[in-house]
């Protein structure tokens, strides 16, 4: 669940996340082109395509799904081995 919600989370934000590196870095041919924020992502939808707001995009699933899967997993664990100590009686001391 945790490595799918991020897979969303990234296709939804990614093409913001794109457009404020063009507008942090401003290489050519962004350098001359000083627009408001989403005029920015218009413009280069208009300029480059839509798919240039998600170059990059495969690494970014692959390194934030699994980071979160390995997360939300070690998570789960980490819960289960808990509830085994308090079940054992192994909590802390009262």
């Amino acid at each position: 669940a945790g490595a799918a919600g991020s897979i969303v989370s990234i296709l939804a934000l990614y093409p913001l996340d794109t457009t404020r590196t063009i507008i942090q870095v401003r290489t050519p041919p962004y350098d001359k082109v000083d627009l408001p924020f989403f005029r920015l992502m218009v413009y280069i939808c208009r300029t480059e395509g839509w798919k240039r707001l998600y170059r990059g995009l495969p690494s970014a699933i692959v390194g934030s799904g699994l980071s979160w899967s390995l997360y939300f997993g070690w998570h789960e664990g980490f819960k289960r081995w808990l509830l085994s100590v308090k079940r054992r009686g192994g909590g802390a001391a009262r």
